[in-house]
């Protein structure tokens, strides 16, 4: 089980499969497993390294004071580094697009494409940060997160479950809501906090240059499609796509699509590679 310590602090990964690096970003409050059937497929072509963000899954609790998006980009860029990849991919879901988009700005020469699904850069509202903030105050203050908390978040990820496959998504991200330890709950609060309070980063869009895959549920309620449509306006995209009737967990509610939509965009850009790609489908 591979681990890279930063400042005396484990940061834990997934290191799977062959080829091309990607470096996958999970959603806030969830981990790296949210990936697992993109890893499946994705590693028979590509090499997927897949770090929990500090504070979930197996990683420890952050070595920093403050942490925000910068720093995780420094930390991700390191690890990447340190494995002794240069230049890769980045595949961010929900806040793993915020250290995305800052790691493709940061390190411009290391970042070859983006994915971003169900991506939300620009500045909160004043309703949803006041909103955002009550529910950190109140999961601070149970020392867990509350069950009706943990219903209200399940509604806003997964939508209402209309079929027996998108009841077991719900039902999954419940149980990882409730894996979370008392001992992660310091320091997610604190980075829940860095992420609602965060400036627009749509701005800084216009320093990126590479090719982007933009993918959103057009039943996302919590980073409706809208999001994803105003990034693509400051971003150059190679393809955005809004799939109908799903929801934010659009990777694990359409895990086949989700598949073949980012495998078809990584082998139509990664143009050095393409030939050993093709052989190998």
């Amino acid at each position: 089980m591979p681990y890279l310590h930063i400042k005396g602090a484990c940061l834990h990964y997934l290191d799977e499969g062959e080829g091309f690096p990607l470096l996958f970003g999970h959603s806030y409050l969830l981990k790296g497993e949210q990936w697992r059937q993109q890893i499946n497929y994705l590693k028979r072509f590509y090499r997927c390294i897949v770090p929990d963000l500090w504070n979930h899954g197996r990683s420890g609790s952050s070595p920093y004071h403050r942490l925000n998006t910068v720093q995780i980009a420094k930390d991700y860029w390191y690890l990447m580094n340190q494995l002794g990849l240069d230049q890769f991919g980045v595949i961010g879901f929900g806040e793993g697009a915020l250290w995305g988009s800052q790691l493709a700005v940061s390190y411009p020469e290391s970042v070859s494409l983006l994915v971003f699904i169900s991506a939300h850069l620009e500045e909160e509202s004043n309703e949803r940060l006041h909103k955002a903030m009550r529910m950190l105050d109140l999961t601070e203050q149970y020392q867990h997160i509350p069950n009706a908390l943990i219903e209200h978040l399940s509604l806003l990820f997964c939508s209402q479950p209309k079929t027996s496959h998108q009841r077991a998504i719900a039902e999954l991200f419940k149980k990882w809501l409730h894996e979370i330890s008392p001992n992660q709950l310091p320091g997610l609060i604190h980075l829940g906090r860095q992420f609602i309070s965060r400036t627009s980063l749509l701005e800084s869009l216009e320093n990126i240059a590479v090719p982007t895959l933009l993918m959103c549920g057009s039943e996302n309620l919590a980073y409706p499609a809208q999001h994803t449509i105003n990034i693509q306006k400051n971003l150059f995209c190679e393809e955005t796509l809004i799939v109908q009737n799903a929801c934010h967990l659009l990777n694990l509610e359409c895990p086949e699509l989700t598949n073949q939509i980012v495998f078809s965009f990584l082998r139509s850009n990664l143009v050095q590679y393409r030939r050993s790609y093709l052989k190998a489908v």
